[in-house]
């Protein structure tokens, strides 16, 4: 089905640099109706991952909530009388969705108009799009409003300006409200605009301020991070408004990264910067170089800029200003609009590169836009990291494939050239046969050998986190997460001997907060502490540690108690036991071979919730000691779902009352996480019982 447009964004031009410029001027879900009419929509509780949530759902906001507007004016705006249109104008994205949950509740005229299946799965989207922003929608408010503060304080400042020199255009209105009060804004005389919506040849663009005197503008960066995407939004951005101003600099404002004895609850500090790393995911610093660095010179390394007198000569310095960037077609950004296109295959780049002259044509000419749905190279190339339609479009061509890790993918498309026919063939009979492989050497695995001790008191736990956009509380940074509920089961010779569930009430955490998340865990009568993805838990261990350090430094913890804190943390992490071991696929040289036990059926995929789909697809809980209650039957269904109350809690959104009821069901949801751990260790001895037939797989698909 064709999008009808009037305005295009930078989510149009993103998505022109990241894959087929289809999707631009279509429906994505089309591509597989036909084949499996319920699969138009990845799931969160298939992709969510607390450990990498600001990568995964804070990266595309701005996609999103473009993806939402659009959805509107397309879906549902139609069916609206001019009361109802006046009324969703005046509010902002959240309120809108909010507004249209609760006019679908109550208005059965528009609930029919829009009961058909294009419409009802559009807002079905919709929905699920706004759980990812729900959850911070009063946080980023805050942010906004800080950044905003800070902006309008600097220019006071160093501009000379008062208040009646400065327009404040408001996000409550149409993008066609937003670009006239821009232009008569500009009219009026204003010096500084924050908010302003610019638009040329049907192409808009909103950035978080234009400097009318100086002719700057720059945008609002959520985290502390810049990436080489910062750097094709000021493309996009100056491609539209140079037709109307000689543009002099481009700039970024983003929270400043603070160590953690200068996190104060609440509060943010900003960085205004005219450079941006070129790094598809940004600088990574390790938390043990950062204990090294200054706060100067991380700040300066997560926007690479060029003038810092830097600690190591190693560190490059010949990055250019976002403005040099733009004019330069971003070739020294490492990107390049025409490389692929003229047959320079060494590019690291995909074909899927767009210049802005590029993307006005396929906006003229997309009537007669035609894509090829044969899987090449190029889609397992992700420019920006932004590709979120590559599981579409791999569908599309094997629908056996709804999931699975990238290497199995290539693989199975057989665009991985160093294979050889041989090796090839033997993949693709393995996956496509949905077999099963068990490294003949599993009984001599540490993780085996504890599953299997029915001697030794076993704790099996998970933690569930909560972030805001600014300190949730003192020494803890702005997106970082705070343990916010943990289940703990606790067996000897596979049977439970005790089982407790905890939630920590994030509107009052402290240092009591964290004493009790230790105090709940720690038991010296267990030998082994077994969860699933060791990274996530071992880290809000140690970042307990560091925070009771800083109670410390602060004299509201005494030494001798930070001691016994400290021993009971490392008593713990000395213990812990990962089961994903078992399924986490190592390195790129095999495909069978490169994980303990490997599932040809989910793909060379890892986590604990595909774990759970394949014991399911293959009802195998009735052979199984300990099973899960279906997640569908549970009133928090996924991991999303149980941040969002934390969240709401944290913004002291849910109150006492409803806190109270809404617990009894996380404590449900995280108590049945570990019950999956347990099913997963049960599923392992399962399959043992069948080992020979295993253990063959693995040695003739020796790949």
């Amino acid at each position: 089905m064709k999008i009808k447009k009037d305005l295009y964004s930078f989510n149009d031009f993103l998505i022109a640099n990241t894959t087929r410029p289809w999707f631009i001027f279509n429906d994505a879900d089309d591509i597989l109706l036909d084949e499996n009419p319920n699969s138009f929509n990845a799931k969160l509780d298939e992709s969510f991952d607390a450990e990498n949530l600001l990568e995964e759902h804070f990266d595309l906001l701005d996609f999103k909530i473009e993806q939402i507007d659009e959805i509107f004016n397309t879906f549902i705006v139609k069916y609206l009388n001019k009361n109802e249109k006046e009324k969703l104008n005046s509010l902002s994205i959240y309120e809108k969705i909010e507004y249209l949950k609760e006019e679908i509740k109550s208005n059965s005229v528009l609930k029919k108009s829009i009961d058909t299946n294009d419409i009802k799965k559009n807002i079905e989207y919709l929905f699920e799009l706004f759980q990812t922003l729900e959850m911070f929608s009063n946080g980023l408010d805050e942010l906004e409003k800080q950044a905003i503060s800070f902006l309008i304080d600097f220019y006071k400042e160093k501009e000379n300006l008062d208040d009646s020199q400065i327009k404040f255009i408001s996000n409550k209105q149409t993008s066609k409200n937003k670009i006239s009060e821009t232009i008569q804004a500009l009219k009026d005389g204003y010096k500084l605009i924050i908010n302003p919506l610019f638009e040329y040849q049907n192409c808009f663009t909103k950035v978080l301020f234009f400097d009318a005197r100086n002719n700057f503008f720059g945008n609002l960066n959520y985290s502390n991070k810049t990436k080489k995407r910062n750097i094709l939004k000021a493309y996009y951005d100056y491609s539209i408004i140079k037709n109307y101003f000689d543009i002099n600099e481009i700039f970024i404002l983003k929270p400043k990264y603070l160590k953690k004895k200068n996190q104060k609850k609440g509060k943010l500090e900003f960085l205004l910067t005219k450079y941006s790393s070129q790094s598809k995911s940004g600088y990574a610093i390790s938390p043990e170089k950062r204990a090294t660095l200054s706060e100067d010179e991380i700040n300066a390394l997560y926007v690479s800029d060029p003038n810092f007198a830097y600690s190591s000569s190693r560190i490059k310095t010949n990055n250019l200003s976002l403005l040099e960037h733009v004019k330069s077609e971003m070739v020294y950004a490492n990107y390049n609009f025409i490389d692929k296109k003229i047959g320079n295959f060494e590019s690291k780049n995909s074909i899927y590169t767009c210049s802005f002259k590029e993307f006005l044509y396929l906006i003229e000419n997309n009537k007669n836009l035609e894509t090829d749905w044969k899987v090449t190279i190029d889609d397992f190339i992700d420019n920006f990291g932004a590709n979120k339609f590559f599981p579409k479009i791999f569908a599309k061509s094997y629908p056996n494939y709804q999931f699975g890790s990238k290497k199995i993918l290539k693989a199975i498309a057989g665009i991985d050239l160093n294979l050889g026919s041989l090796k090839e063939n033997l993949i693709k009979e393995f996956y496509d046969l949905n077999l099963i492989a068990i490294n003949p050497k599993i009984e001599e695995i540490f993780e085996y050998k504890v599953i299997n001790d029915m001697e030794k008191n076993i704790a099996w736990f998970d933690f569930e986190g909560v972030t805001l956009p600014y300190p949730i509380i003192d020494g803890v940074a702005n997106w970082s997460q705070i343990i916010s509920q943990t289940s703990i089961i606790k067996t000897k010779g596979n049977e439970i001997y005790e089982s407790n569930d905890y939630v920590y009430d994030p509107l009052t955490f402290n240092l009591d907060t964290y004493k009790k998340i230790v105090d709940d865990l720690y038991d010296e009568n267990i030998s082994y502490y077994i969860i699933y993805n060791i990274s996530y838990e071992r880290s809000r261990l140690n970042e307990i540690k560091d925070s009771l350090f800083l109670y410390y430094k602060k004299n509201e913890l005494s030494y001798e108690e930070y001691l016994v804190y400290v021993k009971k943390i490392d008593f713990i992490v000395e213990r812990l036991v990962d089961l994903c071991n078992f399924f986490k696929g190592y390195g790129l040289k095999y495909f069978v071979h490169d994980r303990i036990i490997n599932l040809g059926e989910i793909n060379g995929a890892s986590s604990i919730k595909k774990i759970e789909f394949f014991v399911t697809q293959n009802n195998l809980g009735k052979f199984l000691k300990h099973n899960i209650i279906p997640y569908a039957k549970l009133d928090v269904k996924n991991g999303a779902a149980a941040l969002l109350i934390a969240t709401t809690r944290a913004l002291n959104v849910i109150r006492e009352n409803e806190w109270n009821k809404k617990t009894i069901e996380l404590k449900k949801y995280c108590h049945n996480d570990v019950m999956a751990m347990l099913m997963t260790a049960d599923l392992i001895k399962y399959l043992m019982q069948n080992k020979d037939e295993y253990f063959n797989n693995w040695n003739k698909y020796d790949c």
